[in-house]
């Protein structure tokens, strides 16, 4: 499970990368979009890294939702959380 982390340092995301054979349920505001950390001014897009072709195929769920959120009163949020780790 990888909780709000930027994907922004790339020996951290190298070792995400070589656990992407294991299936990733993400918990970010952002979704998947986070894993696109192409230049968004830039007039011609650079082709999609590493992340985001990897890291999508192993998504099992995605929340959204704030942790205090899905903590506090969010059931539905709560019992996919507790899935991923029943799994």
């Amino acid at each position: 499970m990888i909780i709000g982390y930027s994907f922004s340092d790339a020996h951290i995301n190298q070792t995400v990368l070589d656990a992407a054979h294991a299936k990733i349920f993400l918990v970010d505001p952002a979704g998947e979009k986070v894993l696109d950390k192409r230049d968004r001014r830039a007039s011609i897009s650079d082709r999609p890294g590493e992340l985001m072709l990897q890291i999508p195929r192993r998504l099992i769920g995605i929340s959204q939702v704030p942790l205090s959120s899905t903590f506090n009163d969010n059931l539905v949020e709560h019992s996919n959380l507790n899935r991923f780790f029943r799994n």
